[in-house]
């Protein structure tokens, strides 16, 4: 009976170790041209398509995701322009950049958005955001990077999706300079 309490105790005190944790990467996808942005310069950042999980797509995430971006791009930057233009069209992108003086071009993608009620449902929140960041008047890719959040699975307090991932932001912005 020690024994069963003991290993019952062990593993129930593994798995609240392992569901309360929140985890945060960000990684390059490919290898870098540079190793650091220039400080002082100003960005174009251009507005993703909004998040989905499974068919349900997130009204109004792209919009949350620019702006996340440029908040966390501001402390390092000039001067932070979102744009709406086709994400796409690589060559409307950096003609608008080009409009505004832009050094840099940013472009994100939200991969995937899964906004969940950890605290009750026992699913934690995910989100995968991949985003590129281009030198303007060459077009060349400089970084190409990819952030990977994932909330609490046991939590009695919710986790937002949408802050998770702006502190991830946060954080994948501030190691490009």
């Amino acid at each position: 009976m020690k024994t069963f309490t003991r290993t019952f105790a062990l593993l129930l005190g593994l798995v609240l170790l392992v569901g309360c944790t929140t985890k945060m990467s960000s990684k390059d996808v490919a290898p870098s041209s540079v190793h650091h942005l220039q400080r002082g310069q100003r960005f174009y950042v251009v507005m993703p398509l909004d998040g989905k999980y499974k068919e349900k797509t997130y009204a109004g995430s792209g919009r949350q995701v620019s702006q996340y971006f440029k908040q966390a791009l501001s402390s390092y930057a000039s001067d932070v322009v979102i744009g709406q233009v086709n994400p796409d069209d690589r060559t409307t992108i950096f003609a608008e950049a080009a409009k505004v003086n832009a050094k840099y071009a940013l472009v994100p993608n939200i991969n995937h958005w899964e906004p969940r009620a950890a605290a009750w449902s026992g699913m934690a929140p995910e989100s995968n955001i991949t985003y590129e960041v281009y030198d303007v008047e060459s077009g060349k890719v400089l970084m190409y990077k990819v952030i990977v959040v994932k909330g609490r699975t046991m939590t009695f307090k919710s986790q937002h999706i949408d802050e998770l991932s702006r502190i991830a932001i946060q954080n994948s912005c501030s190691e490009l300079f």
